[in-house]
């Protein structure tokens, strides 16, 4: 028979790139590929490996400047969250569901643009929200100069960057 729904109360993972627990469930939709609500907490990761576990769904784009963009540090923490019809995913309309990454960086570079000159150093909390990214820096530097709490955010990763911070020499 078919399978028309998965509950997993507690899971433990771990391989060369990750290692945390996930909790869920999936249950299954007429010509979809389910509804989902799950969530996971990574204990250990290897910054350089996260693009490879996005969904697909975010395009080939978003995993691209993902896997450019970070170019050191530790992340300390990292949790992911799905929720909704996967057959919606990236859910344009918030109500048809949620895809949230929150980690927390210590030391990380970020190249977020050719051209723009790249942050070194960086203490931050990252969180990826469907299409958008803020970056809330405790510290960093950036042309030599160091940089007191400075938030980040690309509202659409496809469009636009705002920037708001404190440049302390």
């Amino acid at each position: 028979g078919t399978v028309d729904s998965v509950e997993v109360a507690s899971l433990a993972f771990a391989n060369a790139d990750a290692a945390g627990t996930a909790s869920g469930t999936w249950r299954a939709s007429p010509g979809g590929p389910g509804v989902v609500d799950g969530k996971a907490q990574l204990t250990r990761v290897d910054q350089r490996a996260i693009a490879r576990y996005l969904p697909r769904a975010v395009g080939e784009g978003v995993q691209s400047w993902i896997t450019s963009a970070i170019t050191a540090g530790r992340i300390e923490t990292a949790s992911f969250t799905l929720k909704g019809d996967l057959a919606r995913f990236p859910f344009p309309d918030p109500k048809q569901g949620s895809f949230t990454v929150a980690t927390s960086v210590r030391g990380g570079g970020l190249a977020y643009a050719e051209g723009w000159p790249a942050i070194r150093d960086l203490d931050a909390d990252i969180r990826f929200e469907l299409s958008s990214l803020t970056v809330d820096a405790k510290r960093g530097s950036i042309l030599g100069a160091t940089l007191g709490p400075t938030k980040l955010t690309i509202a659409d990763l496809r469009a636009q960057l705002a920037a708001t911070g404190t440049t302390l020499t």
